[in-house]
């Protein structure tokens, strides 16, 4: 029963519309990063190949950042269809299990997250045949140099992502709110990374880097353009530490879900009525709109702002718009707390250009989480 409901997980989502958008998207980008010098992603150095190993592994580190939404798409439709579709019911109804239906599916999408990030490797050994490209840029084709950090570095943490994910959308059945979760570890994690900033801190950055990045960094971290040309670090140190304690992490998150999350309970009404969690009422009068007014500009003028006024106030009086809001004051004060801008620790003065550019850091990427759910509803 389990590997029945992969593949049929399998078979769902890889029809999906976002299925084939992902999979174009994150193989153009690594395309062209590969093709074009214009597009990089994080920049490989001087005289580092592109085909080489720690090229490679850095941009597939780089790109596993980005994926964390890619997991949060596919999971989080795994994990909430059911409820969604006002489909829980029927389904739990029959005498299914708690193994098969949680893991079953899990399995399944999970499959669909590797596979669209398998097009990250694929894209890079493509561009590295195609005609127009400087040669002197790229060395031999070594298929290990591809599945090395491909096995090593990214499923573990993709694996932790998809834990995480599924953990959140199960226990509470939303997808905002497990968007908001991923927000959530987004900030803790940039912050952590920054607060730990300073020599002293390095190892234990490294070890809490739930993608690998630091850790992979602190093993090569001293390595020649020709080590970094034809090595691959050995599992040992910081970087195996980092390894170990992220997938330990993430069969614990398996577990959790599997002993704590009861998916029969009925979802919790807080104490009010469910005919009272209906949309607020227009009143016509008080909007000034009558169904018998003249069409024209002013009349659709007085439409756009009863509109505009009304998804205002669903939106500003929501608790994923506060919690957004608070996420955003609590990254605002992590990046006054670490100064990006500071030089050999010296604190620059709050002038007006650090202060702007501070709220721009903090706002970056909760400005895209919102313009994407909020657009998107």
């Amino acid at each position: 029963m389990t590997f029945t409901l992969a593949r049929f997980e399998w078979r769902y989502l890889r029809r999906l519309p976002s299925f084939y958008v992902t999979v174009v998207t994150f193989f153009a980008l690594t395309f062209l990063a590969t093709v074009i010098d214009q597009v990089q992603i994080g920049g490989p150095g001087a005289n580092v190949l592109l085909n080489g190993p720690w090229s490679l592994a850095m941009t597939l580190l780089i790109m596993s950042l980005f994926a964390m939404f890619l997991v949060a798409n596919f999971i989080g439709n795994t994990a909430t269809r059911d409820w969604t579709s006002q489909m829980d019911g029927i389904v739990f109804s029959t005498p299914l299990k708690a193994i098969p239906y949680l893991w079953g599916r899990f399995i399944g999408s999970l499959a669909v997250v590797l596979v669209v990030f398998a097009t990250v490797p694929l894209a890079i050994w493509l561009g590295s045949l195609m005609p127009w490209v400087n040669e002197e840029r790229f060395g031999p084709t070594v298929f290990a140099y591809y599945l090395w950090p491909y096995l090593v570095l990214v499923v573990p943490s993709l694996l932790f992502c998809a834990a995480l994910c599924y953990a959140l959308a199960i226990a509470t059945r939303s997808m905002m709110a497990m968007y908001l979760g991923v927000v959530g570890f987004f900030i803790l994690y940039f912050s952590a990374q920054g607060l730990l900033s300073d020599p002293q801190y390095r190892d234990l950055a490294a070890l809490l880097d739930p993608f690998g990045i630091g850790a992979f960094a602190a093993a090569t971290r001293y390595w020649t353009a020709f080590e970094r040309n034809t090595m691959l670090p050995a599992m040992e140190g910081v970087l195996l530490y980092n390894r170990l304690l992220w997938l330990g992490l993430s069969v614990a998150l398996i577990a959790l879900t599997h002993w704590l999350v009861d998916l029969r309970r009925q979802p919790r009404t807080r104490g009010r009525d469910k005919a009272s969690d209906k949309a607020p009422a227009i009143d016509p009068a008080a909007a000034r709109v009558s169904a018998t007014s003249t069409p024209g500009l002013a009349t659709n003028l007085a439409r756009l702002a009863l509109r505009s006024r009304f998804e205002m106030a669903q939106i500003v009086k929501s608790w994923p718009f506060i919690i957004l809001l608070l996420l955003t004051v609590f990254q605002f004060s992590n990046i006054l707390m670490y100064d990006p801008n500071s030089w050999y620790g010296t604190d620059p003065w709050p002038i007006t250009r650090y202060m702007v550019d501070y709220i721009g850091w903090a706002f970056e990427l909760i400005m895209l989480i919102i313009i994407a759910y909020y657009t998107a509803e």
